[in-house]
């Protein structure tokens, strides 16, 4: 399984496919992550590049697609902007880490499965390695034919990947806010909604960081709203500028 990525055809409706060598770029970017972690020694160090990240430097990338610096790193801003990849230099070079790399790569083990996502989808899987819990697994929904997660458990892992702790739900509760939020937005809406929660809003929210949880997930969704599409803009504008 480590010799090949999942691709979705919603692809031709992201800003990378407007961009062919961007989309070559950001495809190669897909091969070179580490579909499962590995020890690298580093000036006589041992570092863990985990699954879906790999090391390189900012010349390396450039060289290899052809990119100047200024170009490159208009590049991996827009993949920022857009919550596709993050950086850190901690080691003392580039490592580059691909957010949702479960979403292209299918590993399949003896003890645990950890099926891949398509872009905007969510199936029933793994997070960080941990199994879903039984009672989980079986609070699965059909939507478009499709067995789905349910709303509750893909909060409650979202929260695990967050946090390090298990996400202790009120059923009734809990249940009955992400309820009312897909009879507005959807299915696939709210999905989004709780990953945008965990992987950008918080970052900005003081309350939202101290007290993560369903209720205020919802107490907030009309300023994530906002927020959202105002980064949307932010991003536009970067995009414009790029094929000035």
């Amino acid at each position: 399984m480590s010799d090949w990525i999942k691709l979705h055809r919603r692809i031709r409706k992201h800003w990378l496919w407007e961009h062919p060598e961007f989309y070559q770029a950001w495809s190669d970017m897909l091969m070179m992550a580490n579909w499962k972690d590995q020890k690298r020694v580093y000036k006589d160090e041992i570092i863990i590049i985990e699954r879906g990240s790999f090391p390189t430097s900012l010349r390396k990338l450039a060289d290899r697609w052809g990119f100047s610096l200024n170009k490159l790193n208009r590049f991996l801003k827009l993949l920022k902007k857009d919550t596709m990849i993050d950086t850190h230099t901690d080691f003392g070079f580039t490592l580059v880490k691909i957010v949702n790399y479960k979403q292209y790569q299918v590993k399949n083990d003896t003890q645990t499965d950890t099926i891949g996502d398509t872009i905007g989808d969510t199936v029933v899987d793994t997070i960080q390695g941990t199994t879903i819990r039984s009672k989980e697994v079986k609070k699965v929904k059909e939507v478009n034919g499709e067995t789905k997660v349910s709303l509750i458990s893909h909060f409650g892992n979202a929260f695990k990947k967050y946090t390090g702790v298990e996400y202790h739900a009120s059923f009734g509760k809990d249940g009955k806010l992400l309820k009312s939020l897909e009879q507005h937005y959807g299915y696939v809406g709210v999905i989004e909604g709780i990953d945008y929660f965990f992987s950008e809003f918080i970052k900005g929210d003081k309350f939202s960081k101290k007290n993560p949880n369903v209720g205020m997930l919802h107490s907030v969704w009309n300023g994530m709203v906002a927020k959202s599409k105002e980064n949307k803009q932010r991003t536009d504008e970067l995009r414009e500028w790029v094929n000035e």
